[in-house]
């Protein structure tokens, strides 16, 4: 977190009053696309869309539009759609439990898991490839090849936040920046991280 605390990226959904609507939307489209181009784009989007009810009563040609600079607009925009006519069949919130959250389209374990750190700030990892990246080189390989089903790696992740002082949102955030920004898939560089001594996969260590 002291690493984080100077080298962790600003993203605008990295604030305290970040909406919860604003918050799935962008956990959507951060799927498969750059965190940079989200920043980048998302501030415009949301002006155009600024709600569920805006989004359920858009025009397909008029919503993927707006979705062009985030790539994968076609089934991007089929998705919010359906999502945003789900949320509007109930009255325009979201529901409480992780059960039926993970019912609403296009919301899968990852995107629950946020929605419960944003409103709740509960112990959920934002557990993706890049954490995964970073988890299994300080604690050891997974054993399943989809990560959102391996025990192995859930667990951890889960414990690495339940064990912790520090904020929730915040050591997923440190997590998942290191994992960008250092604890890279090739030439990870280990000479500026935080973890190096005591990483096994650190080349530092060796």
């Amino acid at each position: 977190m002291e690493w984080f605390s100077k080298n962790g990226r600003n993203f605008s959904w990295r604030k305290n009053d970040y909406p919860l609507y604003r918050v799935v939307v962008t956990e959507l489209l951060l799927q498969r696309t750059r965190a940079e181009t989200v920043d980048r784009f998302i501030g415009i989007f949301f002006e155009l869309y600024p709600d569920w009810l805006t989004i359920a009563r858009s025009k397909s040609a008029n919503l993927q539009k707006a979705l062009e600079p985030f790539g994968l607009w076609q089934r991007r925009a089929a998705t919010l759609r359906k999502l945003a006519i789900a949320i509007k069949s109930r009255g325009g919130a979201l529901p409480e439990s992780p059960e039926e959250l993970g019912t609403l389209p296009g919301l899968g374990p990852y995107i629950v898991n946020a929605v419960l750190l944003y409103r709740e700030n509960r112990p959920e990892p934002l557990l993706d490839g890049s954490m995964a990246r970073l988890l299994e080189r300080f604690f050891g390989p997974r054993g399943l090849v989809d990560i959102r089903d391996d025990p192995f790696l859930n667990i951890i992740a889960r414990r690495v936040l339940q064990e912790s002082e520090v904020s929730p949102l915040s050591l997923n955030w440190g997590m998942l920046d290191v994992a960008a920004q250092i604890c890279m898939p090739a030439d990870p560089r280990c000479e500026h991280c935080p973890l190096t001594k005591r990483c096994p996969s650190s080349t530092c260590a060796k």
